[in-house]
Parts: structure tokens; C-alpha cells; sequence
């Protein structure tokens, strides 16, 4: 992969980053306004959310520092970590939309 597309592809995974981490912050603060039980789940939601979120941040630090050969095979972690990630942001809307 060139030095630019290897840029613009970290550059992607840390907006990725701070795009989650907005949403994060829009859970906690439905999070607050909830009732005592739906503050529970909403709280279980974004714990989930924190830790896939730590999980891909660390898969893309490894990325971004990679060389060559590892470059290559430590995509799919990071693609994998992705999907792991989306799919706990999907399951943590729809736990908000059944709460809300």
C-alpha cells in the first residue's frame, strides 16, 4: 500500500474514532435523563461501547505504526475490530430506542 493511501486509511480509522466517541457521548447523556432501570442498561450499553471502541483504537495504533508485511495482515484485525465495533453501536441504538 502507498504512504498515501496508508494515510488516508489511518486518517479514516481516527475519524472513526472520534466519531464514536461522539455517539458515546450522546449515550450518556440520554443515559442521565433515563429512569433508574433504563440508566442501568444505557451504562451497560456504553461500557460495551468503551471497551470495542479501546479494542479498535488499539488494533489502529498497531496499524499506524506497522511496517510492510504486518501492514498487510494487521488490516483484517483492524477491519474485524471495526465490525465488532459497529455491531455493538447497532445493538446499543436499538437498546436506546427501546428504552426512549
Amino acid at each position: 500500500m502507498s504512504n498515501y493511501k496508508r494515510d488516508e486509511f489511518v486518517k479514516n480509522l481516527h475519524q472513526r474514532i472520534e466519531d464514536i466517541n461522539q455517539r458515546i457521548d450522546e449515550f450518556e447523556a440520554q443515559a442521565e435523563d433515563a429512569e433508574a432501570q433504563a440508566q442501568k442498561e444505557y451504562e451497560e450499553q456504553v461500557a460495551i461501547l468503551r471497551q470495542k471502541r479501546d479494542e479498535f483504537r488499539k488494533k489502529a495504533d498497531e496499524l499506524e505504526y506497522a511496517s510492510g508485511e504486518a501492514w498487510e495482515s494487521l488490516q483484517d484485525g483492524v477491519n474485524s475490530a471495526w465490525q465488532e465495533l459497529s455491531a455493538a453501536l447497532s445493538d446499543a441504538r436499538a437498546s436506546f430506542k427501546e428504552v426512549a
